[in-house]
C-alpha cells in the first residue's frame, strides 16, 4: 500500500460515502477517513483512524462521531483497552472492523495471507456505526482467488465477496461498497 493513497467508496446498501487517506512510517501505517451514511432514517458522520504495524496487526482505532468516540489500543496482542481501561470482552481479537468503511478488511486480508481456497474464522473487535460500541463477533475469510475473498460476518448473517486490487484494498464490496476510481 502506498503512503498518500487516497479511495473513496459510495455505500450501494444506503445513501453514502467513505473517504480513506493512507498515510504513515516504515513501521507504523495509518488510514484515516471520514465516512457518512444512513442509518435508522437518520443520517451520520464519523471520522474514523487506524493504525497498525508491519504485520497488518492493528494496533490503535479510533472513531470520532456526534453520538461518541470509541479509541481502541491492542496494548498486546489480543489484549484491549478503551480509554485506558481493559477490554476483556475484546481478548484475543487480533482484528479490528469498522462497520462504516471496507479498509479495515484489508488488514485481516494482508495478515491471514490465506492460500486460495483456505479459509480462516477469526474473532474481530467489531465497531457498530453510528452506535458507537465496540463488540467482539466472528468473521470467516476465504480467499476466492489472486484478487477476491469471501467475507462472511456470522454475527449477522451476512456473506459477501471482496474484490480487491494488487494491494488488497478493496475495489468492490459485494452489495456494500463500490471503489470511485477518476
Amino acid at each position: 500500500m502506498i503512503q498518500g493513497t487516497r479511495l473513496l467508496w459510495q455505500r450501494l446498501d444506503m445513501p453514502g460515502m467513505d473517504f480513506c487517506l493512507l498515510v504513515g512510517e516504515p513501521s507504523v501505517h495509518t488510514a484515516m477517513g471520514t465516512s457518512t451514511g444512513f442509518r435508522d432514517g437518520r443520517p451520520f458522520a464519523v471520522h474514523w483512524g487506524v493504525q497498525w504495524d508491519q504485520d497488518f496487526l492493528p494496533r490503535k482505532l479510533r472513531v470520532d462521531g456526534p453520538d461518541g468516540t470509541v479509541a481502541l489500543d491492542q496494548v498486546e496482542n489480543g489484549i484491549w483497552q478503551e480509554n485506558g481501561t481493559l477490554r476483556a470482552d475484546l481478548a484475543g481479537c487480533l482484528d479490528v472492523d469498522l462497520a462504516c468503511t471496507p479498509f479495515t478488511n484489508t488488514l485481516a486480508i494482508h495478515r491471514l495471507a490465506l492460500a486460495e481456497g483456505a479459509s480462516a474464522e477469526i474473532d474481530v473487535a467489531f465497531v457498530a456505526v453510528p452506535a458507537m460500541e465496540a463488540t467482539t463477533v466472528r468473521q470467516r475469510y476465504t480467499r476466492l482467488d489472486s484478487s477476491r475473498w469471501r467475507y462472511e460476518g456470522a454475527f449477522r448473517g451476512f456473506s459477501g465477496v471482496l474484490d480487491c486490487d494488487a494491494d488488497g484494498l478493496v475495489r468492490a464490496y459485494e452489495s456494500t461498497f463500490a471503489r470511485v476510481d477518476a
